[in-house]
């Protein structure tokens, strides 16, 4: 999953091309640093400037800080935010270490103890080597948080894969 973050730079107010932008972006829950002086990229001729965040997961709350060229004054020299993306109406967690985990079942990080509890939900993965691929769940086992695909992914999930569950 990524997203793209975008500046517009100026110098006195007047549109600045040939700028030099670093981005540096966080994790909120934990303070990690992500992206550590990243470099931006000028779109076209225009005075806007792009980073391609490419680590960027749904659901987690990041912020981010622009710094600029020496040759613009202070108080345009940075610029910050944050980048929040919900999930809405999903259910998001996290691949489970176990050895039973293969390309139609995985251990989850799921609290929900009845069983079938997600059978004929959609597993969507957010992050990992299965970003993307969605399959419908034909079981779960509240006891051992299982969910079980009768139609597999293209590889087995690694534990901290990021997933959301759609359920209908």
């Amino acid at each position: 999953m990524a997203i793209t973050i975008t500046a517009l730079t100026t110098s006195e107010g007047i549109p600045y091309n040939g700028y030099t932008p670093t981005i540096s972006i966080w994790q909120v829950s934990d303070g990690s640093l992500i992206v550590n002086a990243g470099s931006m990229t000028q779109i076209s001729t225009t005075c806007i400037y792009k980073y391609d965040f490419t680590t960027f997961v749904y659901g987690v709350n990041y912020v981010y800080i622009i710094s600029g060229d020496p040759l613009v004054a202070d108080n345009e020299n940075h610029q910050w935010g944050e980048v929040l993306q919900e999930v809405p109406d999903r259910i998001v967690g996290t691949v489970q270490t176990d050895a039973g985990n293969s390309a139609t079942q995985f251990k989850t990080s799921q609290s929900e103890t009845a069983v079938d509890f997600w059978k004929d939900a959609l597993c969507l993965f957010l992050s990992g080597t299965l970003v993307g691929q969605v399959k419908k769940v034909t079981a779960y086992n509240g006891s051992t948080k299982v969910v079980t695909f009768t139609s597999g992914f293209t590889g087995t999930p690694t534990a901290a894969d990021v997933y959301t569950l759609i359920n209908f």
